[in-house]
């Protein structure tokens, strides 16, 4: 049986990760063009939700200044289940 792939915006962080995207803090709207680039689509809500759940990133900022997301260690493609 074919295993089919789904495009969820957790699958795009975690590619972005893989290719190193969040080595440096990005904002919120630099990861949704990163994901919409990639072929990701979502909401702002959908997105703030998937980078609140992602292990591997860390937010900094405040909300007054706002907030930046960067990789708490980066990608390890041993670590895969």
């Amino acid at each position: 049986m074919k295993v089919r792939k789904t495009k969820s915006i957790g699958n795009g962080l975690d590619l972005l990760w893989e290719e190193n995207f969040f080595f440096r803090p990005k904002a919120h709207a630099e990861i949704s063009k990163a994901l919409e680039r990639k072929g990701f689509d979502s909401t702002s809500a959908r997105l703030t939700m998937a980078l609140s759940r992602a292990k591997f990133l860390l937010r900094k900022g405040n909300k007054k200044d706002g907030y930046f997301y960067v990789q708490r260690y980066p990608y390890d493609k041993n670590d895969e289940d």
